[in-house]
């Protein structure tokens, strides 16, 4: 049973035209629009469509012409131009719709890219994370909300969720190889900081004050040390013996 685009794509395109089975290519055509509208095999299938209903037009035509001035005066070139005008009306409305939603596609993209941006500089890192995962889903070859996922977990420090991202992302994407650049902020550790080690310094010792009672004893030991020179009494004078080196009493005459 057919369960990708491009599988039922494959078995109406067989119908289509291996087959010329064209009520079961067009069920088949049908069924591929309607469960897988955003694949690019839709895109091939509305056009099958119309090729089919521009056939249907033609062979109408060729029935009216033949029925009203014979089989000798139909011109081939009729249907070929009705199916030419068809099919180039078809292209031009798919191409204009596909790029119209494209369009729209991308701006939201960058809507919510801003939006996330903003939530991110506030440090709203939880509702970041949210936009960041729709943003993935929009487009899972674009790295840059990967990135945006990894920046967020480094910032908190956590960066094994930070380098799952990238795991991530290369492991959906197996033909895609990771830059230089990549690598590096995959390859980012937490930085060691050396613990701060302060000296512990003794407080100064305090100072003893001496309590009153000592001061006062301290103060009469210093008054009993100091001893006072008085001076001689007036009455009584040096030890001198004047003009005499000998006593004149003492001097014997011959």
């Amino acid at each position: 049973m057919e369960n990708s685009p491009l599988e039922l794509y494959e078995t109406a395109y067989k119908l289509h035209y291996a087959e010329n089975n064209l009520k079961d290519a067009v069920t088949y055509y049908k069924q591929l629009i309607k469960e897988f509208p955003e694949s690019n095999e839709c895109g091939y299938a509305v056009i099958q469509l119309q090729k089919i209903k521009a056939h249907n037009v033609a062979e109408n035509l060729n029935e009216l012409t033949s029925s009203s001035s014979g089989a000798s005066t139909k011109s081939p070139l009729v249907p070929v131009a009705v199916i030419l005008s068809v099919i180039a009306l078809v292209a031009v409305g798919l191409v204009f719709g596909t790029l119209k939603k494209s369009v729209n596609k991308e701006a939201s993209r960058a809507v919510l890219a801003l939006n996330t941006a903003g939530k991110i500089m506030r440090g709203e890192y939880a509702d970041a994370l949210d936009m960041i995962s729709r943003l993935k889903k929009m487009n899972s070859r674009d790295i840059t909300p990967y990135e945006l996922a990894a920046d967020i977990y480094r910032k908190q420090n956590e960066y094994a969720d930070a380098r799952k991202e990238y795991e991530t992302f290369f492991q959906m994407n197996p033909d895609l190889t990771p830059t230089p650049s990549e690598l590096k902020y995959m390859n980012l550790k937490p930085h060691k900081v050396a613990p701060v080690v302060t000296k512990k310094v003794a407080p100064p010792a305090p100072k003893e004050v001496p309590s009153p009672a000592r001061t006062k004893k301290l103060t009469r030991r210093k008054k009993r040390t100091v001893k006072k020179r008085t001076p001689p009494p007036p009455g009584k004078a040096k030890n001198s013996k004047g003009l005499f080196i000998v006593d004149p009493d003492s001097i014997s005459y011959f």
